[in-house]
This record gives structure tokens, sequence and C-alpha cells, in this order.
């Protein structure tokens, strides 16, 4: 297990979901879709899994699905300082969390990277990404 569970991980958010859509009129359109990509970096307070239980006839078949409960580190306002931070491959976020809402919640494949914190003033964190595991 990576250090303290500090994570970092794209979060995506479809503005115009694809699919077919029906205009004014009634008819037929195909909306081709949307999606804003987000860095966001949090520490993992659990893990848990959710199994599903499906009937087919005689048949039953067990899905476990494993996410992660992350608390989200809100972001910083100085400009100048994320900036100069971004050159260095470094980013900056407050030492606080966001608000916690469902999107708290995500499976554990959209975890990216683990990341370290270290204090940079009163209420600022640098967030150092690290290597992503290798194998071999």
């Amino acid at each position: 297990m990576y250090p303290d569970n500090i994570f970092k991980s794209y979060y995506y958010e479809d503005i115009n979901a694809p699919g077919e859509m029906v205009d004014n009129n009634g008819n037929p359109v195909i909306c081709e879709g949307q999606q804003y990509t987000e860095m966001r970096y949090g520490r993992i307070a659990y893990f848990f899994v959710h199994r599903i239980r499906l009937h087919q006839g005689d048949n039953t078949d067990y899905f476990d699905h494993t996410f992660a409960f992350v608390n989200w580190y809100a972001k910083s306002s100085d400009i100048a300082s994320i900036a100069a931070q971004r050159s260095h491959g470094l980013m900056e976020c407050c030492n606080h969390f966001r608000r916690m809402t469902l999107k708290c919640i995500l499976p554990v494949h959209r975890i990216f990277s683990p990341i370290a914190v270290a204090p940079n003033g009163r209420d600022k964190l640098v967030v150092i990404p690290l290597p992503r595991k290798t194998t071999g």
C-alpha cells in the first residue's frame, strides 16, 4: 500500500451525454457528446466491495466491484504560486477537503497514481506526483 493512501485521480463529467436524442419536432438526432476532465488529488478513507447477484434461469452469477471513498483536497486559488510549481511538475492545493458528495466514491480503476504531499505555508499543500507502479 502507498503511504497514507494518498492518490490522484481523473474525474470525468459528461457535459452532453452521447446517444440518441429527440429534437423539438420529435425527430431523432444523434448527439456526439463531450467530456470534461479534471485531475483531482485526495486521501483514500477506505475501500469497499459491492457484490451484484444476477439470476438467469437456474444460474446465479456474482460480480464484485471495488470502490474507494476519497476525501478530495480543495483547489488552491493562488495562481502565481500554482504556475511556478507546475513548471517543476508540482501542484498546490488547500490543506482542507472539499465537501463530501457522491463524487467521493469512485471505482478503484479510476485511481491514476499515488502522490506525496508536503506543507507549503499555513493553509496550502504541495502535491508531488509519484511514479505509477511498474511491473517486471
